[in-house]
């Protein structure tokens, strides 16, 4: 059985003489910060290596979606928390269904960011590009529920139907809420459990949690914070400050009427998110949502530089189809793809470029062996195959890894 456990590989890397350097480089805060040899296991462990000795908060940027999904593995795998921001998973300019899950996940990602409880953020570059509602707006639209607080029936039911929640008999789906006497069900997008909240009059007496599908569980919790549906609800004053912004684009000689009589009767429209960051004087990213002091690392610079250039490239040619269709905001308008671009960040940045692990075996006669590790499992089977555990590195032969940045931050080996 191999007994050589993550934390051992952790252990085993921190020790090297380049790792030892990033990690006072980043304590020094002398941003910004480049460092080759950081593909696959390698990048996790340094990362979370520097994220144990520092405890501050992270945004990840990688390429993909799937990256970012097997990054997050390698670092839970780690024992490292980490919350995916999502992107919307379709094409540039193609509607997304009302009722899309994809919505409810956002919006339950940004209040678990403004909440602080996921200190380390990993984003696809698409969403990293993609501008979003001023975080104090959106804090503004979460409430809290806690036992022995006030509450106003009439006045939840009002706010949970503004915020896009259907009113039901019996709680079953997302987006669903049932009120009856002193019984309040609720399930939030992006949430496996659902809420109950029981009230003696105008006070709580106590928030559960149970699964909507056979009522079971009731876990008791202290507070419930509420969210809404989607990341903008279609308020009097967004529809306002939405249609002042398409009066002046020249890509709307309509003026955007026919979106705003939608908003203003159905309080939604087709292709919505794409006005979102329209509904404000000015659009916000997702590094306003983070802290002074996060650290934001560049995964894989080269591929996030290309693909940037590519993005913008492929929303033009999409907003050309589009807009031989319906109306849609162009991207230098705040629409998806006009983010801020990667190459005019400014702050605590960190640049993780290409990686490859050097297995090397100091016996006479034997040579340098290279493979490349791209995720923790192969890392552990690497390290498995080459007879590494720990109850025979010492006593059977010497062996070492070598990395490439193990002749100083940025050096080749």
């Amino acid at each position: 059985m191999n007994t050589l456990s993550f934390p051992h590989y952790q252990n085993v890397i921190e020790r090297s003489p380049s790792v030892t350097e990033v990690l006072k480089a980043f304590r020094k805060g002398k941003f910004p910060l480049e460092i080759e040899g950081s593909e696959g296991s390698f990048g996790a462990m340094l990362l979370a290596g520097i994220y144990k000795s520092e405890k501050r908060s992270f945004l990840l940027v990688v390429p993909t979606e799937r990256e970012a999904a097997e990054l997050i593995l390698d670092l839970e795998s780690l024992g490292i928390s980490v919350l995916q921001f999502p992107w919307w998973g379709s094409m540039p300019y193609r509607e997304m269904a009302p009722l899309s899950s994809v919505f409810g996940e956002r919006t339950k990602a940004l209040a678990e960011i403004v909440s602080g409880k996921f200190p380390v953020i990993v984003i696809p570059e698409r969403a990293f590009l993609t501008p979003l509602a001023p975080p104090g707006y959106f804090k503004s639209l979460l409430f809290k529920l806690e036992e022995g607080g006030i509450i106003d029936t009439a006045v939840l039911a009002r706010t949970l139907s503004d915020y896009g929640y259907t009113r039901v008999p019996k709680v079953q789906v997302h987006g669903e809420f049932a009120l009856r006497g002193e019984v309040c069900d609720l399930l939030m997008a992006g949430d496996d459990e659902a809420y109950r909240i029981l009230f003696d009059f105008d006070r709580i007496e106590s928030i559960k949690r149970f699964d909507p599908v056979d009522q079971s569980g009731l876990n008791r919790v202290k507070e419930c914070v509420i969210r809404p549906m989607k990341e903008v609800v279609w308020t009097d004053d967004r529809i306002d400050a939405l249609s002042k912004n398409l009066e002046r684009f020249e890509e709307f000689p309509g003026q955007g009427l026919s979106v705003i009589d939608d908003l203003m009767m159905r309080r939604t429209c087709p292709g919505e998110e794409l006005f979102f960051s329209l509904a404000f004087e000015k659009a916000a990213g997702i590094l306003d949502y983070m802290n002074d002091d996060a650290a934001v690392f560049f995964l894989e610079k080269e591929r996030l530089e290309n693909a940037e250039e590519v993005l913008e490239r492929e929303y033009e040619s999409l907003y050309k189809k589009a807009r031989r269709e319906r109306e849609v905001p162009a991207p230098r308008a705040g629409s998806p793809g006009s983010g801020t671009p990667l190459a005019v960040l400014q702050g605590n940045r960190v640049i993780m470029r290409t990686a490859r692990f050097f297995y090397v075996d100091e016996r006479p006669g034997r040579k340098r062996r290279r493979a490349d590790a791209h995720f923790l499992r192969s890392a552990e089977k690497f390290f498995w195959e080459h007879q590494l555990p720990k109850r025979r590195t010492r006593e059977s032969f010497q062996t070492r890894l070598v990395f490439p940045c193990d002749g100083g931050i940025g050096s080749p080996v």
